[in-house]
C-alpha cells in the first residue's frame, strides 16, 4: 500500500511540472524580452597577464576612452554609417531602411537622422563644433553624440563583402549589417548583431536587402588569440577621454616601437602639451628603466620626434592640456 501511494505522490508531482513547464513557456513566448538579454551572455576574455611591471595598473589593457553612460538620461539610438563608401544618396536612403527595419528597443528613443548626419560631418571636417577650428584628428563620434545624449545606443550600418570560396559562382557578395554597441557600457556584448541576406553589392541590392535585417550567422568570421601587448600605458586615465591618449599610442605602436634596438624593453615617463587644435608641443621622454648611454640617448630622440608627430582632438576645454602618461613598450 505505500508503495503505491508514493507512486501516486510522484505521478501527481511529475504532472504539476509538466504544467507549470508549459505555462511558463507560454509567459516567456507572450512576453517580449529586452534586446540587451535577446542573446546569451557572453564568457568575459581573461586579461592578458602582467607583462611590464613599471606600468601595471587596474586600467593596463583597456583604456577608458568613453564616459559611461548615464542611467538617468533618456536612452537613444543613434544609426549611423560612417565608414559606407556610397554616394550622399544611396547612402542616407540605406540609413532610411535600417532605421525603419529595426527592432523596437523598450523605452528607446531615436535619434533624428538629420542630427545623427551634422555628427559625421563635423567627424569628416575634424571639428568639435561647425564654427570650431580643424583638429589634428577627428573627435571621437560617440563623443560628438554623447555631448547631447550621455545614454547612447550606436546603431551602425556596415557592408561587409566576401568571395564565396566553396560555390560554383564566384562572384562577389555583398551583406549589410547592423551593429549596436551602447556607448561606455559593458553591456554592449549582450547586444545582438543583425545581418541581411547576401546580395549582389549593388546599391539598389543593398537597400532592398534591408527587410530581411535579421540575426543571421554573422559573415564574419574572428579567430582571437590572447597574446601579450608590446605596448601598454598608465597614467592616461587621469585625462579627459575625448583626448584618446592611450588609444593614439596604440594606433602608432609600430612608429614608437622602431625606435628600440631589437630585443628590447623599455619603460618611460612621457610629458606633453595638447595644443587647442590637437598639436603637440614641450615633449619630455624620461627614461624609467633600461635605457642608459648612448644607445637610452638615441631612443630618447627617436620618441620624442615620434610624439613630435602625433595629432590629437582639440582640447574640448579650448586651452593647452599637459599630459603624462607612463609608457612601456617592447621590440622582440
Amino acid at each position: 500500500m505505500q508503495r503505491v501511494m508514493l507512486a501516486l505522490a510522484f505521478f501527481t508531482m511529475a504532472g504539476c511540472a509538466t504544467t507549470h513547464g508549459k505555462l511558463g513557456a507560454t509567459q516567456r513566448a507572450a512576453a517580449p524580452r529586452p534586446i540587451w538579454t535577446s542573446v546569451p551572455k557572453r564568457t568575459p576574455r581573461p586579461a592578458p597577464p602582467p607583462v611590464f611591471a613599471q606600468c601595471s595598473g587596474p586600467t593596463n589593457y583597456e583604456s577608458p576612452e568613453e564616459p559611461a553612460p548615464n542611467p538617468w538620461a533618456p536612452l537613444t539610438v543613434a544609426v549611423v554609417g560612417d565608414d559606407l563608401r556610397l554616394s550622399a544618396d544611396d547612402k542616407a536612403q540605406l540609413i532610411a531602411a535600417v532605421t525603419a527595419q529595426l527592432p523596437t528597443i523598450p523605452d528607446a528613443q531615436m535619434l533624428p537622422a538629420a542630427e545623427a548626419e551634422a555628427a559625421e560631418r563635423l567627424y569628416a571636417e575634424r571639428r568639435w563644433r561647425a564654427d570650431g577650428p580643424v583638429c589634428g584628428q577627428p573627435p571621437p563620434l560617440t563623443a560628438l553624440l554623447t555631448e547631447a545624449y550621455p545614454n547612447l545606443i550606436l546603431a551602425r550600418v556596415v557592408i561587409y563583402c566576401t568571395i564565396p570560396a566553396f560555390e560554383a559562382n564566384r562572384a562577389e557578395q555583398c551583406q549589410v549589417g547592423v551593429v549596436y554597441r551602447h556607448v561606455g557600457s559593458r553591456r554592449s556584448n549582450q547586444l545582438p548583431h543583425l545581418w541581411a541576406v547576401p546580395t549582389d553589392g549593388s546599391p539598389a541590392s543593398l537597400i532592398a536587402s534591408v527587410e530581411s535585417l535579421d540575426r543571421h550567422r554573422s559573415p564574419v568570421k574572428i579567430n582571437i588569440a590572447i597574446v601579450p601587448p608590446s605596448l601598454v600605458t598608465n597614467g592616461h586615465q587621469r585625462y579627459d577621454p575625448r583626448l584618446r591618449v592611450a588609444a593614439t599610442l596604440r594606433w602608432n605602436d609600430r612608429r614608437l616601437q622602431a625606435c628600440l634596438p631589437p630585443s628590447t624593453t623599455v619603460a618611460l615617463d612621457l610629458r606633453w602639451t595638447i595644443s587647442p587644435v590637437g598639436l603637440t608641443s614641450d615633449v619630455e621622454v624620461i627614461p624609467v628603466e633600461n635605457l642608459s648611454g648612448e644607445a637610452g640617448a638615441r631612443v630618447q630622440a627617436c620618441v620624442t620626434r615620434a610624439l613630435e608627430g602625433l595629432a590629437w582632438p582639440c582640447t574640448p576645454s579650448g586651452e593647452p592640456e599637459p599630459v603624462q602618461v607612463r609608457l612601456c613598450m617592447r621590440r622582440s
